[in-house]
């Protein structure tokens, strides 16, 4: 099997975007993940599942059937059975508290008609969110799932084996994820986009997981066999 630099390929559901308010995907949505499995999965694409070491998933209902859509086409191909799938809520949304399902105008209503934000207008990623998380939990929580996955790495890396990880979640939290595996606090202004369906990928500098970073074109994976 060809070795290459563990990396940790992410995908946001493809949904609405909520906290722990649990909608299904829309009709549009579940086409868009099986689309996504079918282009992304399988023997040299982006995601072949023979270098998968694990997969991390929200218990959201919405990431839990964006998973099983991603795997859909490869149930012929690969026994989903044999996957180590994990469901962690290290991986869950932000929890939005009293924010639920409110757009920024009325939130910042809200506080404003509390007195709250004299130094400058509500932003999550500064100022989480009331009865909610605070950016110090969410923090901490992806810490902590970060920190079992480059542990997984190093292993590899040692081993010279190739060691992808998967995590199926949702919009905040996966932009939040992507700040602090290379290094950032989560309420740095850095503007990233992440589409509902959308994969990104992260990995490594130099096969050394002392070096975490952003993965700007993540290549599909063929194999060195003729």
């Amino acid at each position: 099997m060809t070795y290459r630099t563990p990396r940790v390929i992410f995908v946001r559901h493809g949904g609405q975007h909520t906290s722990i308010t649990e909608l299904p995907l829309t009709e549009n949505g579940e086409r868009r993940m099986r689309a996504v499995g079918k282009a992304l999965i399988g023997k040299n694409r982006l995601i072949d599942l023979d270098y998968i070491n694990k997969i991390y998933v929200s218990p959201r209902k919405r990431a839990q059937t964006t998973l099983k859509l991603l795997l859909e086409s490869q149930e012929e191909h690969h026994p989903v059975e044999g996957l180590d799938i994990i469901t962690t809520e290290d991986i869950r949304e932000w929890d939005y508290g009293l924010y639920e399902g409110k757009k920024t105008a009325e939130i910042r209503k809200m506080r404003a008609d509390k007195g709250l934000d004299q130094d400058g207008p509500w932003s999550i990623w500064t100022k989480g969110c009331e009865e909610g998380e605070s950016p110090a939990e969410v923090q901490a929580r992806i810490d902590s799932l970060i920190e079992k996955i480059v542990a997984d790495h190093r292993v590899a890396v040692k081993e010279h084996r190739s060691c992808d990880t998967v995590i199926v979640a949702h919009g905040h939290i996966l932009r939040c994820f992507t700040l602090r595996w290379i290094k950032r606090q989560i309420s740095e202004p850095l503007p990233f986009i992440l589409e509902a369906g959308g994969t990104g990928v992260l990995s490594y500098e130099h096969n050394n997981c002392d070096e975490p970073a952003l993965n700007l074109g993540g290549a599909f994976v063929i194999s060195d066999e003729a």
